[in-house]
């Protein structure tokens, strides 16, 4: 894994051996990044990452310049490890090593994005998007995405918008008001 732009271009990321994490590969984010290129005012935006596994996306968006970055991540050795090299690295990522579930119902702040990259065997995924749109993180101009495996699984929820898929990862785009 790499950094793919911005102050840490080029930077691997090598998050300890063991963890049970599932990285978004080069690959898909270069493409996500792309996408996100095109709407994204960076210094302006405020980064909700959940499941932030090795901290891959949150080390890209802090990268890129986002205004914060605020990453979840329960496994101890993981948000350890996101902690260690953002502060070796002076990025802007606060981060809280809890359940999404228990920081949902605790969090004040909103957002400009959410992303999810939840394991897809998660218990919940189906329920993701409404758990994440019911707790009111995300800015009423505000954007979420989800990473997962199965193409069209949510396709038919109210605030999805569109899918792209890269490989067998998929990306689904909700907006909180449609």
């Amino acid at each position: 894994m790499r950094v793919i732009s911005g102050i840490l271009k080029g930077h691997r990321i090598n998050p300890p051996q063991g963890l049970d994490l599932r990285p978004t590969t080069d690959f898909a984010k270069e493409a996500l990044f792309n996408i996100l290129e095109q709407h994204c005012i960076w210094p302006e935006w405020d980064v909700l990452d959940l499941f932030s596994g090795t901290g891959n996306i949150s080390f890209e968006f802090s990268s890129r310049g986002c205004k914060s970055v605020t990453a979840v991540e329960k496994q101890v050795q993981a948000h350890r490890f996101i902690r260690a090299f953002s502060s070796s690295k002076k990025l802007n990522i606060t981060v809280f090593g809890t359940d999404i579930r228990v920081f949902l119902k605790k969090n004040t702040k909103q957002f400009d994005l959410v992303f999810a990259d939840p394991p897809y065997t998660l218990d919940f995924i189906k329920e993701l998007p409404d758990c994440i749109l019911n707790a009111s993180v995300l800015k009423p101009t505000g954007h979420m995405i989800i990473e997962h495996g199965e193409k069209g699984l949510f396709a038919n929820h109210p605030h999805f918008i569109k899918e792209r898929h890269y490989g067998a990862v998929h990306f689904s785009w909700f907006l909180p008001t449609i």
